[in-house]
């Protein structure tokens, strides 16, 4: 109860800081209008003014309002049954609490087993719980007829005081007369609630004498445990071959048969007495998880997945009755962690009789041999434990039990062994358990023989019971395992979009949860067995809360543990909460671009602030010191990391503004490529060549970006082409217009164009421009402009070398050469032959 109360306590002080920070917020934005207003007078003192008299003129109405309120309380009252049926519940609860013991108290006296501790530990609790209940309802109640005393006393003062005003100014006898009413009718509900507040005071004092007859149960029954664990290794009984020996030993069969059947009759009539009140509530139950059972079974037939889990999750709800009884007897243990130790035991035994029909489904058939041999000691063990006192009898049929265990399980290792290889990694750990339950039981076999009764029980029950536990849970786990996959391949489950694109995403996880789950409560079973788990759980709370001293700061494991817990919830909480966004709201609604975005980022920087606080305030880190660190640090922050502030801000105003997204094409400076990612600080861009570029969300904000897919995902292509001279230009025209319809990637809207541009050095100058999707932008350019030289090849038509014409004048004067001598040199226009853009200079003859 501590501890719990200290975790309460620092998670409401992680609510109050960020209340605190909420307001800090709100008055930083309000201090430039609040110092612009006039100065306002400072707010009234609530102090509680004194009750004084009622004026002679408000007497008559006051009065009337006055009974009216004082027959409220006494009908609330009277019609308020809470303390006498507190009164009721707890004569009843400490009359079975006084039976309980006197039939216990033989069990710590002289223990026969673990189990009988733990159960009389598991009732002690179940009823300190119940007491606990009552205490509280009796607390509030008890502040309820405080106030309502309270505003009573006000009443009768207030009034008191008129009637002494009355008489001195001599008031008419009418209102006299009125305000003696009021006292009358407060003086009557006073009495009432004197009468409650007595009556609540006794019972109080009766539920701390219960409490405190609780306490010295717990201490008896702690004593008699510590006792017990004394005795384990002690030889209780005399050796099997002299108690068979024994006349005196055969003689008294016939008296504890009747000790077993007197037994046998009181467990059972305390089974009905406290049983029978929730007996409408299963068969209702058992009935809703049996329609549910052949619901989902019909759908499956008619579903067409044919996997391997489908199929087995088929077979294993055909059992619909064995499945429907073992899940209503598990949910009734579930519904009820309080319900008594022997109910418990006869539920646990009464669901071994549905595995016995669920085995075939669930084992193969090398184990399915196993699972019967266990379940057949467990009936056994059953029988002797429950039914049977300690005697000769019940010490044979324990040596028997041990005798098929011990033999079956060496058997298994011996000629078995590899059968054990079709478990895969688990063979190893499969082993080593059986290993164990085999070395258990042969430990039995000799304390058995030479006199060592109650080791012998204590281990072949706790080794019987881990095992029968294993199968049980093992059942429980897959028939819940195939309702969900059933479930979710159901119509109305393929309405979800979550379901229809990740059904078996969701059922693998759902499923390995569930077996996650099924193995530590295994494992919680097996040391409850064994008569450890309460020294497991006290020597593991000693360690994880003891507390070391690192410099001026203490630290435990507990704070560590309950950080990572807190947090790791939170970060799979927000997770969570984004799966369903984008798989399920998002779809559903056409909102504007980018909001989806924006709502996915902000949930999830709240959740794992939130998370963060207060995952530190359940680790015990004083908050508000945390505040003040902080604000002394900020302003070094503001100004040495305002580039970083700086980008998160612009990952905000990403965010809201959305002028870009994760998917866009958009080109930045030199560089173009997708938006892969918008983070905190800087976002993520993957260029065409396979580069991953991350840019500062400043320059995505700040600086020009050029978005290719802001409104549409579509994109215009310029194919520019140039033909010879002489050629029609309306007919290249219609065959670049061709080209462009014949292409089925090319959007007829808007229709593809074909435009005569200019008047080239070397040719006639056109150009196609079309549309099509971004996405598909470069693939499709290079096939219009592949089509478009194919289609000038068949119709003949030329795409020109570039030609230039190079003329050479002679200065006046000059004849027969330059004015060096040299030789002259005569054009020559190309002739397209050669290297394109070649000017071909040959020498002339030279004129003397």
């Amino acid at each position: 109860m501590p501890t719990l109360w200290r975790k309460l306590c620092r998670y409401t002080r992680a609510i109050d800081i960020l209340a605190r920070w909420t307001a800090v917020f709100f008055l930083l934005g309000s201090t430039a209008a609040g110092a612009a207003e006039p100065a306002r007078e400072p707010a009234q003192s609530n102090v509680t003014k004194p009750l004084t008299a009622v004026e002679p003129a408000e007497i008559v109405p006051k009065s009337e309002q006055a009974i009216k309120r004082l027959q409220e309380i006494q009908s609330q009252i009277q019609t308020t049954t809470t303390i006498e049926k507190i009164g009721e519940d707890l004569n009843r609860l400490a009359d079975k609490i006084d039976a309980w013991w006197e039939a216990q108290a033989l069990t710590t006296r002289r223990p026969r087993s673990i189990f009988e501790i733990n159960d009389a530990l598991r009732q002690w609790g179940n009823f300190g719980q119940q007491v606990d209940v009552m205490a509280t309802a009796l607390a509030r109640r008890g502040e309820e007829i405080s106030g309502l005393q309270k505003n009573v006393d006000e009443v009768l003062l207030v009034w008191k005081e008129t009637q002494n005003l009355a008489h001195k100014k001599r008031l008419t006898k009418p209102v006299q007369q009125r305000v003696a009413e009021v006292l009358k009718e407060a003086a009557g509900v006073d009495a009432a609630l004197k009468e409650r507040t007595v009556n609540l005071l006794k019972l109080q004092s009766q539920i701390a004498a219960t409490q405190k007859t609780l306490v010295g149960i717990g201490a008896s029954i702690e004593e008699a445990r510590g006792d017990l664990g004394k005795e384990v290794f002690a030889l209780d009984s005399a050796a099997l071959w002299r108690a068979l020996a024994e006349p005196a030993a055969i003689e008294s069969l016939p008296t504890e048969i009747d000790e077993s059947q007197r037994r046998v009759n009181y467990e059972a009539r305390l089974f009905f007495d406290d049983y029978k009140d929730r007996l409408p509530s299963r068969l209702a139950l058992f009935l809703a998880i049996w329609f549910l059972l052949l619901l989902l079974r019909r759908s499956a037939t008619a579903g067409a997945s044919a996997s391997d889990e489908h199929s087995f999750a088929k077979r294993l709800l055909a059992h619909s009755l064995s499945s429907t009884l073992l899940l209503t007897l598990f949910f009734s243990w579930v519904a009820e962690p309080a319900i008594a130790g022997h109910i418990l035991r006869i539920l646990a035994f009464l669901s071994a009789i549905p595995v016995v029909f669920l085995i075939p489904v669930l084992l193969t058939a090398a184990w399915r041999r196993g699972a019967y041999i266990i379940i057949l000691l467990y009936a056994l063990d059953f029988v002797r434990v429950e039914l049977l006192p300690a005697s000769l009898f019940s010490r044979l049929l324990l040596l028997a039990i041990d005798f098929m265990g011990f033999g079956y399980g060496i058997w298994i290792l011996r000629y078995r062994y590899g059968e054990l290889t079709l478990w895969g990694g688990k063979r190893l750990v499969l082993v080593m358990l059986l290993s164990l339950a085999v070395a258990m039981l042969g430990l039995a076999v000799v304390a058995n023989v030479v006199g060592g009764v109650f080791l012998a029980a204590l281990a072949t029950t706790a080794t019987i019971r881990s095992g029968a536990a294993a199968l049980l849970l093992h059942a429980i786990a897959e028939i819940i395992i195939a309702l969900i996959r059933l479930g979710l391949e159901t119509r109305m489950a393929r309405i979800s979009n979550s379901v229809s694109e990740f059904g078996s995403t969701i059922a693998s996880r759902a499923a390995k949860l569930l077996r996650f789950a099924a193995h530590s409560l295994w494992i919680v079973l097996l040391f409850h067995h064994f008569g450890v788990l309460g020294g497991v759980f006290q020597g593991g709370s000693n360690f994880v809360t003891r507390r070391w001293q690192v410099g001026a700061a203490e630290v435990s494991l507990e704070d560590l543990f309950t950080f990572l817990v807190v947090f790791i919830t939170a970060y799979l909480l927000s997770r969570l909460l984004r799966f369903i966004f984008r798989a399920e709201i998002f779809p559903r609604f056409r909102l504007p671009r980018g909001v989806p975005g924006a709502v996915d980022m902000l949930s999830n920087y709240v959740i794992l602030t939130a998370g963060f606080l207060l995952a530190l305030a359940a680790a015990g880190v004083d908050l508000s010191k945390i505040t003040l660190v902080l604000s002394a640090v900020g302003v070094g922050l503001g100004f040495g990391l305002q580039n970083m502030v700086s980008n998160f801000v612009s990952g905000l105003i990403l965010a809201f503004e959305h002028p870009i997204q994760v998917g866009d094409t958009v080109e930045v400076g030199s560089l173009t490529g997708n938006v892969q990612k918008i983070g905190f600080r800087a976002s993520v861009v993957r260029t065409f060549e396979g580069a991953e570029v991350i840019i500062p969300n400043g320059e995505l904000v700040w600086a020009q970006v050029i978005n290719w897919s802001l409104s549409d995902q579509i994109r215009r292509i310029e194919v520019p082409v140039g033909v010879a001279y002489g050629t029609d230009p309306n007919r290249v025209l219609e065959i670049l217009q061709g080209v462009a319809r014949q292409s089925s990637e090319v959007l007829s809207y808007p229709a593809p164009d074909a435009l005569f541009e200019q008047f080239g050095d070397s040719s006639l100058d056109f150009k196609l421009r079309c549309w099509t999707q971004l996405q598909d932008y470069i693939r499709i350019r290079s096939e219009l402009t592949l089509a478009v030289n194919n289609a000038f090849v068949e119709n003949g038509i030329q795409i020109p070398f570039p030609q230039r014409d190079l003329h050479v004048h002679w200065p006046d004067g000059v004849e027969g050469g330059g004015p060096m001598g040299g030789r002259a040199i005569a054009p020559s226009r190309s002739t397209g032959e050669g290297e394109a853009g070649a000017t071909r200079i040959e020498p002339a003859a030279v004129k003397k």
